[in-house]
Protein backbone atom coordinates (compact mmCIF):
# COMPACT_ATOMS: atom_id res chain seq x y z
CA UNK A 1 0.00 0.00 0.00
CA UNK A 2 1.13 3.10 -0.23
CA UNK A 3 0.85 6.59 1.79
CA UNK A 4 -0.67 9.73 0.40
CA UNK A 5 -2.74 12.26 0.02
CA UNK A 6 -4.04 14.50 -2.25
CA UNK A 7 -6.16 17.99 -1.88
CA UNK A 8 -8.46 19.55 -4.11
CA UNK A 9 -9.66 22.91 -4.10
CA UNK A 10 -12.94 23.54 -5.47
CA UNK A 11 -12.86 27.56 -6.43
CA UNK A 12 -16.77 28.29 -7.25
CA UNK A 13 -16.73 31.90 -9.38
CA UNK A 14 -19.35 33.78 -10.77
CA UNK A 15 -20.35 35.58 -13.05
CA UNK A 16 -21.97 39.39 -12.36
CA UNK A 17 -24.98 37.66 -11.38
CA UNK A 18 -23.30 35.19 -9.17
CA UNK A 19 -21.54 34.87 -5.53
CA UNK A 20 -18.01 33.67 -5.32
CA UNK A 21 -17.89 30.32 -3.01
CA UNK A 22 -14.53 28.70 -2.66
CA UNK A 23 -14.41 24.65 -1.85
CA UNK A 24 -11.64 22.82 -1.27
CA UNK A 25 -10.92 19.08 -0.97
CA UNK A 26 -7.86 16.91 0.19
CA UNK A 27 -7.35 13.38 -0.05
CA UNK A 28 -4.91 11.69 2.37
CA UNK A 29 -3.58 8.14 2.99
CA UNK A 30 -4.26 8.22 7.25
CA UNK A 31 -1.99 4.92 7.44
CA UNK A 32 -3.53 2.04 9.38
CA UNK A 33 -5.22 4.98 11.45
CA UNK A 34 -5.40 5.23 14.37
CA UNK A 35 -3.36 1.91 15.28
CA UNK A 36 0.08 3.16 13.82
CA UNK A 37 2.68 5.30 16.14
CA UNK A 38 2.62 7.93 17.17
CA UNK A 39 -0.42 7.72 19.45
CA UNK A 40 -1.33 11.03 19.16
CA UNK A 41 -2.03 11.08 15.50
CA UNK A 42 -5.72 12.55 16.11
CA UNK A 43 -4.10 15.82 17.27
CA UNK A 44 -1.10 15.08 14.55
CA UNK A 45 -4.16 15.29 11.92
CA UNK A 46 -6.33 17.90 13.25
CA UNK A 47 -3.14 20.67 13.07
CA UNK A 48 -2.56 19.54 9.79
CA UNK A 49 -6.24 20.18 9.19
CA UNK A 50 -6.23 23.21 10.62
CA UNK A 51 -3.86 24.25 8.34
CA UNK A 52 -6.11 23.84 4.93
CA UNK A 53 -9.96 23.20 6.24
CA UNK A 54 -10.89 21.24 3.18
CA UNK A 55 -14.41 21.06 2.38
CA UNK A 56 -14.21 17.60 0.97
CA UNK A 57 -11.18 15.41 2.71
CA UNK A 58 -11.39 11.98 1.33
CA UNK A 59 -9.25 9.04 3.05
CA UNK A 60 -7.54 6.12 3.02
CA UNK A 61 -6.58 3.70 5.29
CA UNK A 62 -9.50 3.82 8.16
CA UNK A 63 -9.59 0.69 10.57
CA UNK A 64 -13.35 0.95 11.76
CA UNK A 65 -15.96 3.10 12.03
CA UNK A 66 -14.95 4.50 15.78
CA UNK A 67 -11.66 5.54 14.02
CA UNK A 68 -14.42 7.13 11.46
CA UNK A 69 -16.14 8.97 14.23
CA UNK A 70 -13.24 10.03 15.73
CA UNK A 71 -11.84 12.01 12.93
CA UNK A 72 -15.35 14.12 12.54
CA UNK A 73 -15.73 14.75 16.22
CA UNK A 74 -11.85 15.41 17.32
CA UNK A 75 -9.93 15.90 13.99
CA UNK A 76 -12.39 18.62 12.23
CA UNK A 77 -13.81 19.68 15.43
CA UNK A 78 -11.85 23.32 15.16
CA UNK A 79 -12.91 24.30 12.00
CA UNK A 80 -15.56 26.74 11.83
CA UNK A 81 -17.37 24.39 8.86
CA UNK A 82 -20.50 22.28 8.83
CA UNK A 83 -18.44 19.05 8.10
CA UNK A 84 -21.00 15.70 7.89
CA UNK A 85 -19.25 12.09 6.35
CA UNK A 86 -20.77 9.00 4.75
CA UNK A 87 -21.57 6.04 5.92
CA UNK A 88 -18.71 3.98 7.18
CA UNK A 89 -18.78 0.19 5.25
CA UNK A 90 -16.15 -2.45 6.29
CA UNK A 91 -14.17 -3.53 3.34
CA UNK A 92 -15.89 -6.21 0.92
CA UNK A 93 -13.55 -7.07 -1.47
CA UNK A 94 -11.03 -9.31 0.20
CA UNK A 95 -10.34 -11.19 3.84
CA UNK A 96 -6.74 -10.94 3.07
CA UNK A 97 -3.47 -8.58 4.35
CA UNK A 98 -5.13 -5.25 5.14
CA UNK A 99 -8.81 -5.82 4.52
CA UNK A 100 -9.55 -4.40 7.85
CA UNK A 101 -8.71 -1.23 6.14
CA UNK A 102 -11.24 1.42 3.99
CA UNK A 103 -11.86 4.33 2.56
CA UNK A 104 -13.89 7.20 3.16
CA UNK A 105 -15.34 11.06 2.57
CA UNK A 106 -16.04 13.82 4.88
CA UNK A 107 -17.73 16.82 3.63
CA UNK A 108 -18.87 20.44 4.42
CA UNK A 109 -22.29 20.03 4.22
CA UNK A 110 -22.86 23.93 3.47
CA UNK A 111 -21.68 23.20 0.41
CA UNK A 112 -22.77 19.53 -0.92
CA UNK A 113 -25.44 16.73 -0.30
CA UNK A 114 -24.54 13.17 -0.10
CA UNK A 115 -26.98 11.73 -2.52
CA UNK A 116 -25.64 8.07 -2.69
CA UNK A 117 -22.99 5.95 -1.70
CA UNK A 118 -22.03 2.73 -2.95
CA UNK A 119 -18.85 0.20 -3.05
CA UNK A 120 -17.31 -1.10 -5.98
CA UNK A 121 -15.25 -4.71 -5.34
CA UNK A 122 -12.08 -5.24 -7.20
CA UNK A 123 -10.04 -8.72 -6.04
CA UNK A 124 -8.03 -6.09 -3.47
CA UNK A 125 -10.10 -3.56 -1.84
CA UNK A 126 -12.98 -1.53 -2.50
CA UNK A 127 -13.57 1.34 -4.37
CA UNK A 128 -15.61 3.81 -2.87
CA UNK A 129 -18.28 6.34 -5.21
CA UNK A 130 -20.06 9.08 -3.65
CA UNK A 131 -22.49 10.99 -5.68
CA UNK A 132 -23.13 14.85 -4.22
CA UNK A 133 -25.51 17.34 -4.82
CA UNK A 134 -23.60 20.90 -4.52
CA UNK A 135 -25.41 23.25 -3.13
CA UNK A 136 -25.62 26.02 -6.23
CA UNK A 137 -28.78 28.56 -5.47
CA UNK A 138 -31.07 26.87 -8.45
CA UNK A 139 -29.96 22.94 -7.21
CA UNK A 140 -33.61 22.01 -5.96
CA UNK A 141 -34.41 22.94 -9.53
CA UNK A 142 -31.29 21.90 -11.69
CA UNK A 143 -29.04 20.29 -9.83
CA UNK A 144 -25.62 19.29 -10.58
CA UNK A 145 -23.81 16.24 -9.17
CA UNK A 146 -20.59 15.63 -8.59
CA UNK A 147 -19.38 11.67 -8.69
CA UNK A 148 -16.49 11.45 -6.67
CA UNK A 149 -14.43 7.97 -6.29
CA UNK A 150 -11.63 7.16 -3.64
CA UNK A 151 -9.33 4.13 -4.09
CA UNK A 152 -6.30 2.42 -2.65
CA UNK A 153 -4.74 0.59 -5.22
CA UNK A 154 -2.56 -2.38 -4.78
CA UNK A 155 1.02 -1.44 -4.26
CA UNK A 156 5.01 -2.30 -5.06
CA UNK A 157 6.80 -2.77 -7.72
CA UNK A 158 6.62 -6.28 -10.24
CA UNK A 159 4.20 -6.89 -12.78
CA UNK A 160 2.12 -8.90 -10.48
CA UNK A 161 1.50 -5.99 -8.63
CA UNK A 162 0.92 -3.83 -11.68
CA UNK A 163 -1.33 -6.09 -13.10
CA UNK A 164 -3.71 -6.11 -9.66
CA UNK A 165 -3.36 -2.37 -10.14
CA UNK A 166 -4.53 -2.63 -13.65
CA UNK A 167 -7.75 -4.83 -12.33
CA UNK A 168 -8.48 -2.21 -10.05
CA UNK A 169 -8.50 0.15 -12.41
CA UNK A 170 -10.50 -1.32 -14.60
CA UNK A 171 -13.34 -2.33 -12.21
CA UNK A 172 -13.07 1.41 -12.42
CA UNK A 173 -13.74 2.39 -16.16
CA UNK A 174 -16.34 -0.22 -16.40
CA UNK A 175 -18.22 1.64 -13.93
CA UNK A 176 -18.31 4.90 -15.50
CA UNK A 177 -20.65 3.13 -18.55
CA UNK A 178 -23.54 3.43 -15.53
CA UNK A 179 -22.99 7.35 -15.49
CA UNK A 180 -24.42 9.79 -17.44
CA UNK A 181 -21.65 11.20 -20.21
CA UNK A 182 -21.65 14.47 -18.79
CA UNK A 183 -20.70 13.48 -15.55
CA UNK A 184 -18.50 15.79 -13.74
CA UNK A 185 -15.84 13.15 -11.99
CA UNK A 186 -13.21 13.20 -9.50
CA UNK A 187 -10.68 10.23 -9.23
CA UNK A 188 -8.46 10.23 -5.98
CA UNK A 189 -6.66 7.92 -3.99
CA UNK A 190 -3.57 6.51 -3.31
CA UNK A 191 -2.65 4.38 -6.99
CA UNK A 192 1.02 3.57 -6.17
CA UNK A 193 1.92 4.10 -9.88
CA UNK A 194 5.38 4.38 -10.44
CA UNK A 195 5.43 5.71 -14.07
CA UNK A 196 2.89 6.76 -16.61
CA UNK A 197 3.87 4.36 -18.81
CA UNK A 198 1.88 1.26 -16.74
CA UNK A 199 -0.91 -0.19 -17.48
CA UNK A 200 -3.47 1.07 -14.65
CA UNK A 201 -2.92 4.11 -15.40
CA UNK A 202 -3.07 4.08 -19.39
CA UNK A 203 -6.30 2.16 -18.71
CA UNK A 204 -7.86 5.22 -16.20
CA UNK A 205 -6.78 8.05 -19.06
CA UNK A 206 -7.87 5.58 -21.99
CA UNK A 207 -10.03 8.10 -24.69
CA UNK A 208 -12.23 5.13 -24.99
CA UNK A 209 -13.97 5.39 -21.80
CA UNK A 210 -17.25 5.91 -21.43
CA UNK A 211 -15.71 9.23 -19.57
CA UNK A 212 -12.47 10.75 -20.51
CA UNK A 213 -10.56 11.42 -17.39
CA UNK A 214 -7.61 13.64 -17.34
CA UNK A 215 -4.51 13.87 -15.39
CA UNK A 216 -3.89 17.62 -14.47
CA UNK A 217 -0.22 17.04 -14.65
CA UNK A 218 -0.37 15.09 -17.63
CA UNK A 219 -2.90 16.33 -19.70
CA UNK A 220 -1.48 15.04 -23.05
CA UNK A 221 -0.57 11.76 -21.99
CA UNK A 222 2.54 12.04 -22.66
CA UNK A 223 4.76 9.25 -21.08
CA UNK A 224 6.07 9.88 -17.97
CA UNK A 225 8.65 8.48 -15.69
CA UNK A 226 7.82 9.93 -12.22
CA UNK A 227 9.74 7.34 -9.94
CA UNK A 228 13.40 8.60 -8.44
CA UNK A 229 13.17 11.22 -10.83
CA UNK A 230 14.78 14.39 -10.08
CA UNK A 231 13.01 16.49 -12.72
CA UNK A 232 9.37 15.35 -10.72
CA UNK A 233 10.73 16.41 -7.66
CA UNK A 234 7.38 19.24 -7.26
CA UNK A 235 5.40 17.20 -7.52
CA UNK A 236 6.36 13.79 -5.34
CA UNK A 237 4.24 12.66 -2.27
CA UNK A 238 5.99 9.80 -0.92
CA UNK A 239 7.96 9.41 1.29
CA UNK A 240 8.10 11.67 3.90
CA UNK A 241 11.10 9.83 5.97
CA UNK A 242 14.00 8.46 5.12
CA UNK A 243 13.67 5.41 8.17
CA UNK A 244 10.53 4.62 9.76
CA UNK A 245 13.06 2.95 12.92
CA UNK A 246 11.54 5.81 15.40
CA UNK A 247 7.68 4.80 14.41
CA UNK A 248 7.63 0.96 15.49
CA UNK A 249 7.93 0.15 11.93
CA UNK A 250 5.78 1.98 10.53
CA UNK A 251 6.02 4.39 7.52
CA UNK A 252 8.95 3.09 4.62
CA UNK A 253 11.70 5.32 4.37
CA UNK A 254 13.70 6.34 0.94
CA UNK A 255 12.82 9.90 1.52
CA UNK A 256 10.74 11.89 -1.06
CA UNK A 257 11.36 10.44 -4.50
CA UNK A 258 7.52 8.79 -5.68
CA UNK A 259 4.04 10.00 -6.88
CA UNK A 260 1.68 7.98 -5.59
CA UNK A 261 -0.76 9.95 -4.87
CA UNK A 262 -3.39 11.68 -7.23
CA UNK A 263 -6.56 13.55 -7.87
CA UNK A 264 -7.82 12.98 -11.49
CA UNK A 265 -10.97 14.42 -13.37
CA UNK A 266 -12.85 14.10 -15.66
CA UNK A 267 -12.62 15.83 -19.18
CA UNK A 268 -15.44 18.28 -18.68
CA UNK A 269 -13.66 19.99 -15.71
CA UNK A 270 -11.27 21.50 -18.73
CA UNK A 271 -13.84 22.91 -20.74
CA UNK A 272 -17.19 22.97 -18.98
CA UNK A 273 -18.79 26.40 -18.64
CA UNK A 274 -20.21 25.75 -15.07
CA UNK A 275 -16.82 23.78 -13.11
CA UNK A 276 -13.80 24.24 -14.47
CA UNK A 277 -10.46 23.19 -12.85
CA UNK A 278 -8.07 25.85 -12.51
CA UNK A 279 -4.99 26.04 -14.37
CA UNK A 280 -1.84 25.29 -12.37
CA UNK A 281 -3.51 24.92 -9.16
CA UNK A 282 -2.40 21.24 -8.68
CA UNK A 283 -0.20 20.59 -5.82
CA UNK A 284 1.12 18.40 -4.18
CA UNK A 285 0.75 20.17 -0.25
CA UNK A 286 3.83 20.15 1.90
CA UNK A 287 6.65 19.83 -0.70
CA UNK A 288 8.32 22.59 -1.19
CA UNK A 289 10.23 21.45 -4.45
CA UNK A 290 13.75 21.07 -2.75
CA UNK A 291 13.43 18.11 -0.84
CA UNK A 292 14.35 15.29 -3.25
CA UNK A 293 15.46 11.81 -1.76
CA UNK A 294 15.22 14.08 2.08
CA UNK A 295 12.89 13.67 5.22
CA UNK A 296 10.00 16.33 4.56
CA UNK A 297 11.16 17.71 8.16
CA UNK A 298 14.57 18.63 7.23
CA UNK A 299 15.26 22.23 7.74
CA UNK A 300 16.43 22.44 4.61
CA UNK A 301 13.72 21.99 2.66
CA UNK A 302 11.84 25.28 3.57
CA UNK A 303 9.47 27.27 1.63
CA UNK A 304 6.44 28.28 1.32
CA UNK A 305 5.53 25.13 3.12
CA UNK A 306 6.03 25.91 7.18
CA UNK A 307 8.37 23.68 9.15
CA UNK A 308 5.50 22.80 11.56
CA UNK A 309 3.14 21.73 8.51
CA UNK A 310 5.80 19.46 7.77
CA UNK A 311 6.88 18.04 10.90
CA UNK A 312 3.43 17.16 11.29
CA UNK A 313 3.31 15.47 7.78
CA UNK A 314 6.04 13.60 8.76
CA UNK A 315 5.07 12.36 12.07
CA UNK A 316 1.27 11.49 10.44
CA UNK A 317 2.34 10.40 7.29
CA UNK A 318 1.78 6.34 6.46
CA UNK A 319 3.45 3.32 5.84
CA UNK A 320 4.54 0.45 7.69
CA UNK A 321 6.97 -2.25 7.24
CA UNK A 322 5.95 -4.77 9.86
CA UNK A 323 5.34 -8.33 9.03
CA UNK A 324 1.83 -7.57 9.89
CA UNK A 325 0.31 -5.49 6.91
CA UNK A 326 1.98 -5.10 3.38
CA UNK A 327 4.16 -2.09 2.28
CA UNK A 328 2.98 1.59 2.74
CA UNK A 329 4.47 4.55 1.96
CA UNK A 330 4.44 7.81 3.55
CA UNK A 331 2.92 10.73 1.75
CA UNK A 332 1.06 13.99 1.75
CA UNK A 333 -1.60 16.08 -0.17
CA UNK A 334 -2.26 17.16 -3.17
CA UNK A 335 -4.11 20.50 -4.52
CA UNK A 336 -6.06 20.99 -7.16
CA UNK A 337 -8.33 23.80 -7.50
CA UNK A 338 -11.89 23.76 -9.49
CA UNK A 339 -14.26 26.99 -10.09
CA UNK A 340 -18.26 26.48 -11.05
CA UNK A 341 -20.83 29.11 -11.11
CA UNK A 342 -22.80 29.18 -7.52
Amino acid sequence: MIKKYLLIAFLFISSSTFCQTEIKTMFYNLLNFPTATPQNRNVILKNILNDYEPDIFMVCELENSTSADEILSFSLSDIPKNYNKATFTPNQSSSGTGSNLQQLVYYNSAYFILDNQEEILTNIRDINHYTFIIKTTDYLTNPIFLEVYVAHLKASQGIANENLRLSMATNFTNHLASLNSNSFVLFAGDFNFYTSAESGYQQILNTSNSIIIKDPLNLNNNLQNWHNNFSWRNIHTQSTRISSSEFNGYGAGGGLDDRFDFILLSENFISNSEINYINNSYKSYGNNGNCFNNRIDNSDCNGTFSQTLRDNLYNMSNTNSTSKYAINYLSFPVLLHLKFKS
